[in-house]
């Protein structure tokens, strides 16, 4: 039961840092459209979703 408890606090925890470093990806595209972003953004929050 303290693994499971871990495990969950330990992906909120990642979820968070990959939030925030959010903004420092999106500042560094200037001449990609809009689509892929969300797309990309999507796609690998699902996938790390799954993973869990």
């Amino acid at each position: 039961m303290f693994l499971e408890s871990k495990k969950t606090h330990l992906a909120v925890i990642i979820s968070c840092v990959f939030y925030s470093m959010n903004g420092l990806f999106i500042s560094r595209i200037h001449d990609m459209a809009i689509s892929p972003v969300i797309f990309y953004r999507l796609f690998f929050g699902i996938l790390f979703l799954f993973y869990i």
